[in-house]
């Protein structure tokens, strides 16, 4: 494309435009359902299996929130610089990880 010449970006394709539009739009929480409008794709399986690409950021943030919902009940391994924190900005602790990692709080006696 004499564009992506001119711009000193040789030998990218249109494809990879739209594969970079559907990762950011993915990656920044926007709902499948409106990525695919918005790409103009037939379904929401073209826009995930298709275009979207899975980030280091977000596999990051999985690892995170998995860690979250499985730490110590006592906050052990819950301190330090780069931990994750809920949507209020307080360290996840057992009270509310659970929550913030979008999961029903369990019951203590079944």
């Amino acid at each position: 494309m004499p564009a992506c010449e001119r711009a000193k970006l040789p030998g990218l394709r249109f494809h990879d435009l739209r594969s970079l539009a559907a990762t950011a739009l993915v990656a920044a929480g926007v709902d499948v359902k409106t990525a695919q409008t918005r790409l103009g794709h037939s379904s929401p399986q073209v826009t995930l299996g298709i275009y979207a690409r899975a980030t280091a950021q977000n596999d990051r943030n999985a690892a995170d929130a998995v860690g979250a919902i499985f730490a110590p009940r006592d906050g052990r391994g819950m301190k330090g610089p780069g931990r994750k924190t809920s949507q209020g900005g307080k360290p996840l602790t057992r009270e509310n990880r659970v929550g913030a990692a979008g999961l029903e709080p369990t019951t203590s006696a079944v």
